[in-house]
């Protein structure tokens, strides 16, 4: 019995992975569905059945499958299209951080960055007065603009503040109402203070009000009365009486609103365009300020700048000829060969750093809660058989998930202890991570618990045909189906199983 119960937490555990890796998906699944029935068959023709307590080690197990991944993993390309002049590396080369590994024809490029530097050394003249006045004029017109742009966007962020404090403005009721009446609120709240207006009916006819004002007035079903000085004013119904004692807040802004998210978002929205403009406005103003002093400076300096941004920019087209190594590693491909036309950002070489690697693999959403940093990870590679075992822990668990017809998943990383040429990026894997383990505990079958409104029992055998349940606690869940004893039964006791219990 144990052992057709152990076969199924195998084949339940197979499914998870199985499922999670969709080049088998469908064929393996089948097979699997085949052995359940099998499995479910043979336990409901074996009837009644017995197991004795056991003291065994317990472990809780997630399987997963994945791949090997380094921890430098780059897809290289470059950023211009053309043809290669020249590839410096081969598969398997270890290269250092800056290297160059490939280059296009450049000849345009170098010649561009030749002519810019000829430039910049023949700029040696001082600037005339014209020059210097029309960088003049360009900066005031900068600082003209930068004016206007502070004063229009300040009025637009004012204006969706406002908006945002004045949405949905709706006395709600709070503790202690008696009537259940809600008065109306209107008017315009043009203060800029967030918070809350408490509003509290009196006997006698009138009403006070405290938060963000002070202040009381008389209840009017006809007249709009004031609640302070901001621009808001209370009408309350006809049929209010003056008995008092009632409780509102008029919340601002008010969150509970529907309008509430857009609003915030539009004042939100207003903020970032207002810090955006305001700043593409000083950034004009600062380079026209620049332009100003560099003429003013000496002979030529504004020239002399420009001719050095020309310079920069010929030498960032010349750069976009070249692919260097952004990190040490190795080169694990190279996707040209000299003399082949490469298009702008194709992968062109591959870089790894193959001495420190990875698993990365997905675990089912309903086991990853059992997961932790750390945890003990035992793994096998395809490629490499399932008799060399090597050991791991886990490394890092994405907080969000990757779903995929419908399946939540989340990825994992586990760390290997072990190094070995053996292994590669891309391998696949198979990893199980230890969870939970204890040694030397109780243990039953799950199917012997049985859940009653009184509490969790288990039956003990007493004779060829009778039993009788006895309460017992149960701890933790392990692998095989087995569930750990902690009070209620010995070693040696022999409990009985009903097939019904059975799936």
């Amino acid at each position: 019995m144990q052992k057709i119960l152990e076969l199924k937490e195998k084949i339940k555990n197979a499914a998870l992975v199985v499922w999670n890796n969709k080049r088998y998906r469908y064929g393996v699944l089948v097979l699997i569905v085949i052995a359940l029935v099998v499995i479910s068959k043979t336990n409901k023709d074996s009837g009644l059945i017995t197991e004795t307590v056991t003291v065994k080690d317990l472990n809780q197990t997630v399987l997963a499958s994945g791949q090997v991944t380094s921890v430098t993993d780059l897809s290289l390309s470059f950023t211009t299209s053309g043809m290669i002049k020249k590839v410096n590396v081969a598969v398997g080369d270890k290269v250092k951080q800056g290297q160059i590994l490939a280059t296009l024809e450049q000849g345009a490029e170098y010649a561009a960055v030749l002519s810019a530097r000829a430039k910049y050394t023949k700029l040696l003249e001082g600037s005339t007065s014209e020059e210097i006045n029309i960088k003049k004029t360009a900066l005031t017109n900068a600082k003209i603009d930068l004016a206007n742009t502070i004063r229009q966007q300040g009025l637009l962020v004012k204006n969706a503040y406002q908006k945002l404090l004045n949405t949905d403005i709706t006395p709600i009721i709070t503790a202690g109402t008696i009537s259940g009446i809600i008065p109306a609120v209107s008017g315009t709240y043009t203060g800029d203070q967030e918070g809350a207006y408490n509003i509290s009916s009196s006997a006698g006819g009138y009403f006070q009000v405290s938060g963000i004002e002070n202040t009381t007035g008389d209840i009017s079903t006809i007249n709009l009365i004031p609640l302070g000085t901001k621009g808001l004013f209370i009408k309350f119904p006809a049929n209010y009486g003056t008995s008092g004692n009632d409780h509102w807040s008029i919340y601002l802004p008010n969150k509970q609103s529907s309008n509430y998210i857009t609003n915030y978002n539009a004042y939100t929205s207003a903020q970032e365009t207002q810090s955006s403009a305001v700043a593409s406005a000083q950034a004009v103003v600062d380079a026209r300020q620049a332009d100003y002093n560099l003429e003013i400076a000496g002979a030529r300096n504004t020239d002399l700048s420009l001719a050095q941004a020309d310079v920069l920019s010929a030498e960032a087209n010349f750069e976009k000829t070249i692919i260097r190594a952004p990190a040490s590693g190795t080169v694990t491909a190279v996707r040209f060969k000299t003399g082949e036309h490469v298009q702008a950002l194709a992968e062109a070489v591959v870089l790894q750093d193959i001495d420190n690697l990875y698993v990365e693999g997905d675990i089912n959403e309903s086991r990853v809660s059992t997961l932790q940093i750390g945890q003990s990870v035992a793994i096998t590679f395809d490629g490499l058989g399932p008799e060399q075992k090597f050991t791991g822990s886990v490394l890092s668990i994405d907080p969000g998930a990757t779903v995929q017809d419908g399946i939540a998943n989340y990825k994992v990383k586990v760390a290997l202890n072990e190094k070995s040429p053996l292994i590669r990026p891309g391998m696949n894997a198979t990893f199980t991570v230890t969870v939970a383990s204890k040694q030397g505990v109780l243990v039953v079958p799950e199917s012997a618990i049985i859940k009653k409104d009184a509490g969790t029992f288990v039956s003990i055998a007493e004779g060829k045909n009778e039993h009788k349940e006895v309460p017992v606690t149960v701890g933790m869940k392990g692998d095989g189906n087995l569930v750990e004893i902690t009070s209620g039964l010995q070693a040696g006791d022999t409990i009985v199983i009903n097939s019904s219990l059975i799936k």
